[in-house]
């Protein structure tokens, strides 16, 4: 299911208030240096920095109740899964899966990294996953990485990108029931890398 959202400045606010998208301040907004391997997509910019100042909500309680998050991409080259990495605060703990595109959403998980505890976020609240797998991406090829809340008090942000990318992104409002979005606002940052 697409939707499209004509989002005003206004509308935005909205949006950030009801889904309880955060908005944090930290003087660290340069990730950390790409991790080993070839970086098949990116939407950290050239120094490695996003937007830690707004941010998509990942959560399962209170007003917004359960809620998560997935951007797509598509592999610049082929080659074995070697680590993801994003940008990602917060309480509670997370469900991460690199899913494959099934009509426009995540679909069939290509690997799965569960209940990641917010403290392996890392001093500056940047995660970076190791592949166990290996699991083959294809260049070309559409996925989805998919940030779901792996408990009841989950309560992260995954910070935007800084490069104005808004490209449309899906969510879900109980687990693996996800629905597309197309447009903005900007997309949550991260990393994809493959086996040198």
């Amino acid at each position: 299911m697409k939707r499209n959202l004509g989002i005003t400045t206004l509308a935005v606010a909205a949006l950030l208030a009801v889904t309880g998208c955060s908005k944090h301040d930290t003087s660290a907004e340069t990730a950390a240096q790409p991790p080993p391997g070839v970086t098949v997509f990116t939407s950290f910019d050239a120094q490695n920095a996003c937007d830690r100042k707004t941010s998509w909500a990942v959560m399962n309680g209170g007003q917004g109740g359960y809620r998560g998050q997935a951007e797509w991409f598509v592999p610049t080259a082929s080659g074995p899964l070697n680590t993801v990495d994003l940008p990602l605060t917060g309480r509670g703990s997370v469900n991460i899966t690199l899913a494959e595109d099934t009509n426009g959403v995540p679909g069939k998980p290509v690997e799965s990294f569960p209940d990641i505890l917010n403290s392996q976020f890392g001093r500056d609240g940047h995660l970076v996953l190791e592949s166990a797998a290996h699991p083959p991406l294809t260049a070309g090829t559409k996925y989805w990485l998919c940030v779901e809340p792996a408990d009841s008090d989950t309560g992260c942000a995954w910070s935007y990108n800084n490069l104005n990318m808004a490209r449309g992104f899906a969510l879900d409002r109980a687990p693996g029931q996800w629905s597309a979005f197309s447009g903005g606002p900007r997309n949550g940052a991260f990393r994809v890398s493959v086996v040198k």
